[in-house]
């Protein structure tokens, strides 16, 4: 299993993030770390201080001594380093699957297992474009029933899935590349979900813009009803003390029972409730 780690200026996100990774039941798979840069590409802003990036790539090296690193020269935003982590994957290293996993998600100890067995069971579906083990939920459901899955912190996915959603992906990114992220324009974005049905308020972030390419090639992305990771991001580029209190993730409780296999998916279900929070009619 091909797992991409994406990196900013967090290092004591990542070290938690390295420790739960350095526990995990499943054990077979290759890591790259994809570390952002400190002054931006585009608008020459200091996104971050360099010695916060120096410390996360030592950190992942010192952890990782069989690891790759692409590491960006400069700071190009998070669309554009998760473009590259994607590209890198997917094209130049031709993985036909693939985990994406954030600095501020800590794993469960049977996070890649389940994630393994994911791949296992979802690899054919063409209808499932993204699954993750974390249910970003307050209570604890049937830990192997299947939802909609909120946010994309974390999530695997098939070369075949990926493509498919490129249709519309592309469009959006050609609006944010070669810019600074932090200064994404709303209205083009807003334009754009616009034309294609997607309501109006849904993140223009490229996480909202991935939920409406999964929808618009029919696909869903789903999760289970338990928490097998925790979300430590209270701080971040899109997060804020009270965003990470008022969502309540310190209080979501935790699935450390083992792994999970044989999912139980209602898809009509979930496809209509992603539609009905992404899509208008």
């Amino acid at each position: 299993m091909k797992i991409a780690l994406l990196s900013f200026n967090r290092p004591g996100y990542l070290e938690q993030v390295i420790a739960s990774i350095k526990t995990q039941s499943f054990d077979d798979y290759e890591i790259i770390l994809f570390q952002d840069g400190a002054i931006n590409k585009y608008s020459w802003r200091r996104a971050a201080n360099q010695a916060d990036i120096d410390d996360c790539i030592e950190m992942f090296e010192d952890a990782f001594p069989h690891g790759k690193t692409v590491i960006s020269e400069v700071n190009i935003g998070i669309a554009q380093n998760w473009r590259c982590a994607e590209y890198t994957l997917f094209k130049e290293m031709d993985a036909d699957k693939a985990l994406f996993l954030e600095d501020d998600l800590v794993l469960s100890k049977y996070y890649f297992e389940t994630m393994h067995n994911m791949f296992n069971e979802f690899n054919k579906d063409p209808e499932i474009g993204m699954f993750n083990a974390y249910g970003e939920t307050l209570k604890e459901g049937i830990p192997n029933e299947m939802k909609g899955m909120g946010h994309l912190w974390s999530y695997g996915t098939t070369k075949k899935s990926w493509q498919k959603r490129q249709e519309f992906f592309d469009k959006y990114y050609e609006i944010v590349e070669n810019i600074d992220y932090a200064h994404r324009p709303l209205d083009k974005i807003h334009n754009l979900h616009a034309r294609v049905g997607a309501r109006d308020g849904i993140a223009n972030s490229q996480d909202g813009a991935k939920s409406v390419a999964a929808l618009l090639c029919n696909q869903i992305k789903i999760s289970p009803k338990i928490n097998m990771a925790k979300y430590i991001g209270e701080v971040g580029f899109h997060a804020t003390p009270v965003f990470y209190s008022q969502r309540g993730f310190a209080r979501m409780p935790l699935y450390e029972e083992g792994p999970l296999s044989d999912f139980d998916i209602d898809k009509k279900s979930i496809r209509k409730e992603l539609r009905e929070k992404y899509m208008k009619g």
